[in-house]
C-alpha cells in the first residue's frame, strides 16, 4: 500500500497543468534513491515506470526534477545492478547528457561511479560522447568545467591506456590550458592528479604517453602561455617523488 501511495505521486499528475504538482514531483524524485535502497533490487519492477515518468515524461521546463534524478543516478545503478541499469537507465542517462547545464552537472558529479555499474561496451560508447559532455551552455561556467575535470582522473581508471590517451588526455590538456589562461594556476594540479590516478602497473607506460603529448601540445607551441603551462605541469609532476627528471 505504501508503494502504491509513493508511485501515485508521479502517476496522478495533471497532464493539462503538470506545473501545479511541481513540489510533489520534486520530493518524489528526491526520495527515489532511498525508496529503491529500502526495497532492494528485487522490487525495481514496481518502481521502474515511476522513474521513467519522472525522468522522461515531464515538461522540459521541470528541470529541477531531472536535476535531482541526475544527481542520484549512480546510487540507483548501484542498487539495481548492471543488467537492469543497462536495460532501464542508459536512455535517461543519454538524455541527461544533452540536457541543460544544471542537469548535466548533477550527472557529472558521480559520472565515474555510474560507469562502474555498466559493462565495458557501454563505457566504450560514452567515450564517443566525451566532446558533448564537455560542452556547456555558458562558456563562463567554471563550476561545470571544474566538476567535469574532477571526474577525469577517476574515469581514466575505467579505460585502457590507449583509450585514455586517445579520448581522455586531450580533454585534460584542453582544460589545463583554459584554466591556466584564466589565471587559475592551482588548477594545473589536475594534470598531476590525472597521472597519479593510473594503477601502479600501468603508470610507467601512461606517463610516457602523457609526457609525449604534453611536449607536443605545450613545449613546442608558438604561444607563450602554452609554454608556461608546460613548465607549470612539470613543476606539479616533480613535486611527486615517483617522477624523475
Amino acid at each position: 500500500a505504501l508503494i502504491d501511495c509513493y508511485t501515485s505521486m508521479a502517476s496522478n499528475v495533471d497532464e493539462n497543468n503538470p506545473r501545479q504538482d511541481d513540489d510533489i514531483l520534486t520530493h518524489c524524485a528526491y526520495a527515489f534513491p532511498g525508496v529503491v535502497y529500502t526495497l532492494g533490487k528485487d522490487s525495481w519492477s514496481l518502481l521502474r515506470n515511476t522513474y521513467l515518468t519522472l525522468a522522461e515524461n515531464l515538461p522540459h521546463s521541470m528541470s529541477n526534477v531531472r536535476q535531482t534524478l541526475a544527481c542520484s543516478l549512480h546510487e540507483i545503478a548501484h542498487v539495481i545492478g548492471p543488467e537492469q541499469t543497462e536495460q532501464d537507465l542508459i536512455h535517461p542517462f543519454n538524455n541527461f547528457i544533452y540536457d541543460i547545464d544544471s542537469v548535466k552537472i548533477g550527472l557529472l558529479k558521480n559520472l565515474s561511479k555510474f560507469l562502474q555499474n555498466v559493462s565495458p561496451r557501454y563505457r566504450q560508447e560514452l567515450l564517443q560522447q566525451m566532446k558533448e559532455i564537455q560542452k556547456c551552455e555558458d562558456r563562463k561556467n567554471w563550476r561545470y568545467r571544474q566538476t567535469f575535470a574532477s571526474q577525469l582522473p577517476h574515469l581514466s581508471e575505467l579505460y585502457t591506456t590507449k583509450e585514455v590517451y586517445d579520448h581522455i588526455q586531450p580533454i585534460v590538456m584542453n582544460l589545463t590550458v583554459i584554466r591556466w589562461l584564466k589565471s587559475d594556476k592551482p588548477a594545473l594540479r589536475l594534470y598531476r592528479n590525472f597521472c597519479k590516478s593510473s594503477s601502479i602497473s600501468q603508470r610507467p607506460n601512461i606517463m610516457r604517453l602523457r609526457v609525449r603529448l604534453s611536449r607536443k601540445k605545450f613545449a613546442t607551441s608558438n604561444k607563450c602561455t602554452y609554454r608556461q603551462s608546460y613548465v607549470l605541469i612539470c613543476v606539479e609532476l616533480l613535486q611527486d617523488e615517483q617522477y624523475e627528471i
